[in-house]
């Protein structure tokens, strides 16, 4: 993956062209996923491991310059870059915690140890206080 970065990064600074690369790095990643499905070994997943990281490290990388490409106002580029990173990284606890009010609670051997709510927000029954 991190060969991959500095491949492709400096070949994508070189010839000043990101979407090409973006578009193929996806398609290699989509793929890779193809391999274990050909050769469902542990060989074959070691395959799909490696292509799939050097795709996936190539676009992330081009991805980020070509972010970098179309702010708008470079003065303010570091904050733009700040919020895209923050919007990244809390959606990711956001859709756990969504995930986990959600889905259906397992059944416990206790007459109250679960209830049919679906909801985090809503009470537990009087009796099972």
């Amino acid at each position: 993956m991190l060969i991959s970065m500095a491949v492709v990064g400096k070949w994508s600074d070189k010839i000043q062209r990101r979407k090409p690369f973006v578009f193929w790095t996806s398609v290699l990643l989509a793929a890779s996923m193809v391999i274990p499905l050909v050769s469902p070994t542990v060989p074959g997943l070691i395959a799909q491991s490696v292509v799939a990281g050097f795709a996936f490290g190539a676009y992330l990388v081009v991805d980020q310059a070509l972010f970098i490409d179309v702010i708008v106002d470079k003065r303010n580029a570091g904050r733009d870059l700040g919020m895209s990173a923050l919007a990244e990284t809390l959606v990711r606890p956001l859709v756990l915690f969504l995930q986990a009010c959600w889905s259906p609670r397992p059944v416990a051997t206790e007459s109250c140890g679960s209830w049919p709510s679906r909801s985090c927000w809503s009470p537990r029954p009087r009796s099972c206080q």
